[in-house]
């Protein structure tokens, strides 16, 4: 499926919110600590280091690209996220194949971070994506 990406703007803050709440519900209730949540949740969507992304796909907002880049040309994707109707038709694997042909290129290190429950973990393996850190509720992966 083809699809185009651009910068987020205020109007996307709450369309951010919405695929946010209904895709990560699930690990944010596993936390147990609501004030945290609130926390993580409004920490990146404000910090204005991370680069945020729309995907679009014929005209419509079908997810939330998110990254920054770190010192010793490391590349790090904070968020991957797409509307479940979106899910399995190939734009996620799209834009991390994309991605990681260009930090490859660039001879950066892909870093990315995932729930230790959330099942996306197998399809980042087959990516080439190994664990690379071990943290509380989450992953670090390392692209190899």
């Amino acid at each position: 499926m083809k699809y185009t990406l651009r910068d987020i703007n205020e109007e996307d803050f709450s369309f951010w919110c919405k695929i946010d709440k209904k895709n990560f519900k699930k690990y944010y209730r596993e936390l147990k600590n609501n004030e945290y949540v609130k926390n993580f949740i409004k920490n990146k969507m404000e910090n204005r280091l991370l680069i945020k992304k729309i995907i679009i796909v014929e005209g419509k907002r079908v997810g939330v690209y998110v990254f920054h880049f770190e010192p010793n040309k490391v590349f790090f994707i904070n968020e991957l996220n797409i509307l479940k109707k979106y899910q399995n038709k190939g734009i996620g694997k799209s834009i991390i194949k994309e991605q990681l042909e260009e930090n490859h290129n660039r001879g950066m290190m892909t870093l990315l971070t995932v729930f230790k429950t959330n099942n996306a973990i197998e399809f980042y393996k087959k990516m080439g994506f190994v664990v690379y850190d071990d943290r509380e509720n989450h992953y670090i992966l390392k692209h190899i």
